[in-house]
């Protein structure tokens, strides 16, 4: 009877229109533009397996954004904040006494947009979480666990209530959001993998979009490696530790539209693992070859604080000459750990 109800919620899903969740139209054309109806449990098991393990890059991640910008060593660092090109994100450990691991805040790519998550805990098991995206936000608690999952969850943009059922069995999970009387607004399917002792999502199925389909795959480490979906395809190979070394993306072209940057990208990193340069060969026909170089501030310690960015641009003149153009400039906030 139940794998029958969840059959029947898919239907439901297939047959009918999903509802918006948010009175206002999302602009799907903005770089961090927030999704309406969101795979909840992929944010989940970022705070659970991924983003403890220093894995917030993703391949679909922005060229923009350094790639580096929350690697760290979490036994001397409990919170960072990036800012710049009128983004702010941040990741913060728990407190000293917390279990080790805990993630409060965590950025996270969602649907194609950058999110900021905040968690709080009751206990050890996470019970209200705030998702944002500029002006907008989603506060979400969590009324029921089963098997230390979520399985029942109540969230808001402020003007509504709506509810999500969560079932988890075997590799897979059935997501299903309503509104306030019961309505099916749509649903999720994941399929888990299992590496090592690591789980990781392979797959997720929105039921209410035609291009539904969304697959990971992962190294033998458990890095993600590969993404393809609705969104665009994305591969990296990596080197050393986690640092991304080739680069291939392929967006869709109506996300991202100013800063797309599909085309295959080349990452140099020093021997303390600092980005110094992103070269490669942009898809776009107006860019053409790519060449960015990265200067930096460092702190006592060693971290970095500002990076600036050259970029090489072509003078036109049809020998192969380039010229330096000023980049973005992205500053981090560190706060250390207390030590003895």
């Amino acid at each position: 009877m139940k794998n029958f109800g969840l059959l029947f919620t898919v239907l439901i899903t297939l047959v009918f229109p999903v509802l918006p969740l948010t009175a206002q139209e999302i602009d799907e054309e903005e770089l961090f533009s927030p999704p309406r109806l969101f795979p909840l449990a992929q944010i989940l098991y970022a705070a659970d397996h991924e983003a403890g393990e220093a894995q917030i890059w993703r391949p679909d991640w922005p060229l923009e954004l350094p790639p580096d910008a929350f690697r760290f060593k979490p036994e001397e660092i409990r919170r960072v904040t990036i800012e710049g090109e009128g983004v702010s994100f941040s990741f913060q450990y728990g407190p000293e006494g917390a279990p080790r691991g805990r993630i409060e805040e965590f950025p996270f790519m969602l649907d194609n947009g950058i999110v900021q998550v905040r968690l709080v805990y009751r206990g050890a098991l996470i019970s209200e979480l705030l998702v944002e995206s500029g002006e907008a936000s989603w506060a979400l608690e969590i009324l029921e666990y089963e098997d230390s999952f979520p399985s029942v969850v109540r969230a808001t943009p402020g003007d509504a209530w709506y509810f999500i059922s969560l079932s988890r069995g075997g590799n897979q999970i059935i997501e299903t959001w309503y509104d306030d009387v019961g309505e099916a607004l749509g649903a999720y399917g994941y399929s888990l993998v299992t590496i090592g002792s690591k789980t990781g999502i392979r797959s997720v199925w929105d039921y209410s979009s035609i291009q539904g389909l969304r697959e990971y795959h992962y190294d033998s480490r458990g890095l993600i490696t590969g993404d393809s979906g609705s969104g665009g395809l994305y591969g990296v190979l990596y080197y050393r530790d986690d640092l991304p070394r080739y680069w291939e993306r392929r967006p869709r072209e109506d996300h991202f539209p100013e800063s797309g940057w599909a085309g295959n990208f080349y990452l140099q990193w020093d021997e303390q693992n600092v980005l110094l340069r992103i070269r490669g060969e942009d898809l776009q026909p107006e860019d053409g070859y790519v060449d960015y170089r990265y200067e930096y501030t460092l702190d006592e310690r060693g971290n970095w604080i500002e990076r600036r960015e050259t970029r090489m641009i072509s003078g036109g003149t049809g020998m192969g000459l380039l010229f330096p153009s000023a980049g973005t400039v992205f500053r981090r906030e560190l706060e250390y750990r207390e030590t003895e």
